[in-house]
């Protein structure tokens, strides 16, 4: 049976931060039957994707309001929709986070003056604050899947991600590259190159010289059944081994690093590599690859792993151009409360270094990679 503190309806008040509508919605204790959305003309696309991502979690409906700004008109709606609607007015909350602060102040008004409840998400622990009736603080289930989150953010997942590594070999494979990492600094570049030039067969061109750390990086992957090397020749056995010796090593070895930090902070819900999503922008359909991603306390992570040149000229040159695609995603995707890192095999200018610094991206690179572990603790906490 349900109590007065999970009522059968939510009105949440839309923006472009959907989360902290979902989360309580995704919550066994706080989960509604129905969701009432209030969105401006504004905000129309941003309420089809979260009625998209509530699909099968609860009903929902729409409530317009022609002014976010306006609070006499605001209050008008939300008090009309409850007259008009009594056997929704009999069980529902209001969820006051959203919104434009007009809208949050008109709907509280409203709800108070007819005593029923309402709650705000704590926008940085993660908890249901009750704002009337008085009401301990809740911390809310850490449930929410990537593709979930992506799908309230206008975005699909084209195909399943990563969410398991291949084999024990391989990941060793990535450990030792990692724990030697400036030893291979000028030959994993070198094979990234070769691995995009193979013919029909996954074969590589003939190769003229293979000096000692290219021929030890060449055995580490032969021993893990990723290749092997003929007459000169690098042969894949398949995609997924070429991919995973031009730089998906790495992303594999990020992911179970998150893996093992999971466990000491059971926050980390979900953790993903080669994510693919497409989005929709003026009729276009943007296609976009985020190596590794994960969610803690359903703010979204996301990792770029580069092991191919990212040098370019003096003062950045593509670095900087790294830098920028990854703040433009974490805005995009993760909107206030995303965060992200590069961790890139090649040094990082000084100039794409300090636009980093700016931007708040911390940085991870080869001769600090046997450290990846505290890299990405700290990422976790800030």
């Amino acid at each position: 049976m349900r109590n007065s503190m999970q009522p059968e309806t939510h009105l949440c008040l839309v923006s472009n931060q959907p989360v902290p509508n979902l989360t309580p919605v995704l919550d066994r204790r706080f989960a509604p039957r129905r969701v009432v959305l209030l969105v401006s003309p504004a905000m129309r696309q941003h309420a089809e994707w979260l009625r998209q991502a509530l699909e099968g979690r609860a009903g929902c409906e729409l409530l317009d309001i022609d002014d976010a700004w306006n609070i006499p008109h605001i209050r008008e709606r939300v008090a009309g929709f409850l007259d008009r609607r009594p056997e929704l007015a009999a069980s529902i909350a209001l969820n006051a986070t959203g919104g434009t602060k007009p809208m949050s102040m008109a709907a509280y008004e409203v709800f108070r003056q007819r005593d029923l409840p309402v709650f705000y998400v704590h926008p940085h622990s993660d908890s249901l604050l009750w704002l009337h009736p008085q009401q301990p603080q809740a911390e809310l289930e850490d449930s929410m899947r990537i593709e979930l989150y992506l799908q309230a953010n206008g975005m699909q997942v084209a195909e399943a991600p990563g969410r398991s590594i291949r084999h024990a070999e391989t990941l060793e494979a990535a450990r030792r590259i990692a724990a030697s990492a400036p030893r291979f600094k000028k030959v994993i570049p070198m094979l990234n190159h070769l691995a995009m030039r193979i013919d029909d067969k996954r074969v590589t061109p003939r190769l003229k010289h293979i000096d000692e750390r290219l021929a030890e990086l060449l055995d580490l992957f032969q021993q893990a059944g990723v290749l092997r090397l003929e007459n000169r020749r690098i042969h894949f056995r398949s995609e997924a081994d070429r991919f995973f010796a031009s730089g998906g090593w790495l992303e594999q070895l990020v992911f179970d690093e998150l893996r093992r930090l999971r466990q000491q902070d059971p926050h980390i819900h979900d953790i993903a590599y080669g994510v693919k999503v497409v989005r929709e922008r003026g009729g276009e359909r943007i296609h976009n690859e985020l190596d590794v991603v994960f969610l803690r306390d359903n703010r979204l992570h996301i990792i770029e792993c580069k092991t191919a040149r990212i040098q370019g000229k003096a003062g950045g040159g593509a670095g900087n151009g790294i830098v920028y695609k990854l703040d433009s995603l974490r805005d995009l995707i993760g909107g206030l409360h995303g965060r992200a890192m590069l961790i890139s095999f090649d040094r990082v200018s000084p100039g794409a270094r300090k636009r980093a610094g700016e931007l708040h991206i911390p940085l991870c690179t080869a001769s600090n990679l046997r450290r990846l572990p505290e890299h990405l603790m700290k990422l976790v906490e800030t």
